[in-house]
C-alpha cells in the first residue's frame, strides 16, 4: 500500500532539491520533463504491480497533467524536501522516491529514476 505521502505535492520534491528552484520550474525546463515523465511512468508501474488505484492518476499522460498543476500551483515556493535541505535536516525522501524504489525491487518492476533520485537526495542530505 501507498503511504501517506504519496499525494500529488509529494511526486515532484526530487527534482525541486536537486534544483534548488520553484516547482513550476522543474515541470517547464525542457530538459526536466523527461525525468518528471519518467517519475510518473515508474510510480504507475508500481501502483499497478502492488496492485493499487492512484484517484485522479489512470495515465501517464493524467500523472503528468497532475504533476503539472501542482507544480503551477506552488510556483515560488520550495517544496518541503528543499527546504529540509536547506536546513540541514533529513527529508522525507525515503517516504518518497524511497518507497517506490523499495517497492518496485520487492516486486520486480524498474524504477531506476526514483533509486537515483533518492541515492541523490541522500547524499544532499549527508552532506
Amino acid at each position: 500500500m501507498f503511504p501517506a505521502e504519496s499525494s500529488e505535492t509529494s511526486r515532484l520534491p526530487w527534482i525541486v532539491a536537486l534544483l534548488r528552484c520553484a516547482p513550476s520550474r522543474a515541470v517547464t525546463e525542457p530538459t526536466s520533463v523527461p525525468p518528471v515523465e519518467a517519475i510518473v511512468d515508474e510510480v504507475l508501474a508500481v501502483a499497478r504491480a502492488v496492485p493499487v488505484v492512484l484517484p485522479g492518476l489512470e495515465s501517464p499522460k493524467v500523472g503528468m497533467a497532475g504533476a503539472m498543476k501542482i507544480a503551477t500551483q506552488m510556483a515560488g515556493a520550495l517544496s518541503s524536501t528543499a527546504q529540509d535541505i536547506n536546513r540541514g535536516k533529513p527529508t522525507e525522501i525515503d517516504s518518497l522516491n524511497g518507497y517506490i524504489s523499495r517497492q518496485g525491487a520487492e516486486l520486480g518492476v524498474p524504477t531506476p529514476i526514483n533509486h537515483a533520485l533518492f541515492t541523490l537526495v541522500k547524499l544532499l542530505e549527508g552532506r
